[in-house]
């Protein structure tokens, strides 16, 4: 479709006829909103359900923040650990209670544990609860859309 002024201030829509001809006749801007509000009206969510939602979406990201918080402090512990295995192994080789070999081969495997612990950690810092906030705010808009629609003007 395309817009065209007619007379400088009333605007029509027409078939651009891109795929021939259509058969349709102009539209003027004013029905061709009103006809689009009945499908924005089909989209808008009622109060209640949309207060439910949202009520849902926060009790799943508080549970899920917990969740992160736990494993945040499990993998603390589990970084605390690999570094305590480390010292003490650095200890007896040190003192020439275990090989060059399994003091090299034990020390590189508690590297590589390190750095996925500390790899984990910084993913799980990453995340946050942007999401949560996002979807009220298209529930909110959900719950609006008609009276929102109807009250802009057609250029809005």
């Amino acid at each position: 479709m395309t817009a065209e002024k007619k007379k400088g201030k009333y605007i029509y829509y027409r078939c651009t006829g891109f795929k021939g001809p259509c058969g349709n006749t102009y539209i003027r801007e004013e029905k061709l909103s009103d006809l689009l509000g009945t499908t924005v009206k089909a989209v808008q969510i009622p109060p209640a359900v949309a207060d439910r939602i949202a009520t849902a979406i926060r009790d799943t990201d508080g549970r899920a923040e917990h969740e992160r918080l736990e494993t945040k402090q499990r993998l603390e512990r589990r970084r605390r650990t690999v570094l305590a295995k480390l010292d003490r192994g650095y200890d007896d080789y040190v003192s020439g209670k275990i090989s060059d070999e399994f003091w090299t081969r034990r020390s590189e495997q508690w590297e590589e544990e390190r750095r996925t612990v500390e790899g984990d950690l910084t993913r799980l810092e990453q995340a946050d609860g942007r999401l949560a906030v996002a979807g009220e705010r298209i529930l909110e808009l959900a719950k609006k859309a008609e009276f929102l629609y109807k009250t802009q003007n057609p250029s809005e």
